[in-house]
């Protein structure tokens, strides 16, 4: 560290010019910072035909997403963050109902490939109706009018943008029959003299006489685990649009391999959201370049990872060969001041 006063709190690391910081530092060939500039101007967010948002009313669609795993990793700051990875597996529309029909406007989305002879013979039949492949998992969101998509569109990670905040709803993990100390957080009792084989009982349950009986709601020993819970307000730290991968910051309930619902915070202002990172409505309208690059990278992963291997081998390797400087981790933009304070000194200190 420089000897000299640091400077104010908050000051922009950016702004000095005694070294080169963190920031500045450039990043891998297939990543990049999300612009949200960019996607106003339809190269990566709206495009063509897309509704105007209206921050009061307006009310996107939802994903339901293959819980992976989580990893850590580290900003140009050295800041850890850890990350839940949350796969979109040929998420697509499977029914849309609409007010005049059905009384509400609302999107079901399927996601997960799943074998036909797993599926029952109704959901089949629902499956092919709307011209697509069986799904493992289902969901419906309601939407608003101006957010409705056509039955077999596909939503991909490009339908969140980096920067922006979700609520993940999932069930979460079962524990079987729990004590109060595991279940409640109770402290317990005493651990030394005066306590016969009680350390870890919840002690008196009842009130006296009046009301002579036990409140309801009582917090007890029972089942824990198995209820469905949200996570609020989860960062979208980065996507992968190769692998349709989210990368959100913190932890979302349930179990590797399980299913979760991914949708726009409700509780934050969807009013920065919409402006300010450019989210698309009613989703990500893909460039034919997108559905060429998507039909390469599916092709390379059907392949095994080998390129140029299988139907269309040559034009696949030749594409993929071209657009390998093509960025697909779109990452939200650092902070410009220090989080740890170290570099947060002014200029000609």
């Amino acid at each position: 560290k420089p000897k000299g006063k640091k400077g104010k709190k908050g000051a922009s690391a950016q702004t000095t010019g005694r070294t080169k910081f963190f920031t500045d530092f450039p990043l891998a060939p297939h990543q990049a910072y999300y612009e949200p500039a960019a996607a106003e101007a339809g190269e990566g967010g709206e495009g063509e035909g897309a509704a105007a948002w209206d921050p009061k009313r307006s009310r996107r669609v939802g994903v339901v997403a293959l819980k992976c795993g989580m990893l850590p990793d580290w900003d140009v700051w050295g800041e850890r963050h850890p990350l839940t990875v949350l796969k979109l597996e040929r998420v697509e529309v499977t029914q849309v109902k609409t007010a005049d029909v059905h009384g509400y406007n609302a999107v079901q989305v399927g996601g997960g490939e799943a074998k036909p002879k797993r599926v029952t013979r109704a959901l089949a039949g629902h499956f092919e109706a709307a011209g697509v492949s069986p799904k493992v998992a289902l969901a419906e969101f309601p939407v608003s009018e101006d957010a409705l998509l056509p039955v077999g569109a596909r939503l991909t990670a490009r339908h969140f943008v980096p920067g922006q905040t979700v609520d993940v709803q999932g069930v979460t993990k079962g524990k079987g029959t729990a004590g109060v100390m595991k279940r409640h957080g109770f402290s317990g009792q005493r651990a030394t003299h005066g306590v016969s084989k009680t350390h870890r009982h919840a002690g008196s349950t009842g009130a006296s006489q009046d009301p002579g009986r036990t409140w309801p709601g009582k917090k007890m020993a029972g089942r824990m685990g198995g209820v469905n819970r949200t996570a609020l307000n989860l960062l979208v730290y980065k996507i992968d649009v190769k692998r349709d991968l989210l990368f959100v910051r913190g932890a979302v309930p349930g179990f590797n391999g399980g299913y979760v619902r991914v949708t726009d915070a409700r509780k934050l202002s969807r009013r920065r959201d919409a402006g300010e990172l450019g989210l698309p409505l009613p989703t990500y309208a893909p460039t034919e370049e997108d559905e060429a690059l998507w039909a390469a990278w599916e092709a390379e992963v059907a392949s095994g990872g080998v390129a140029g291997v299988g139907d269309g081998g040559e034009a696949v390797a030749a594409w993929l060969e071209q657009t390998a400087s093509v960025p697909f981790e779109l990452l939200c933009k650092p902070s410009g001041v220090d989080p740890f304070g170290i570099h947060d000194w002014e200029e000609g200190e």
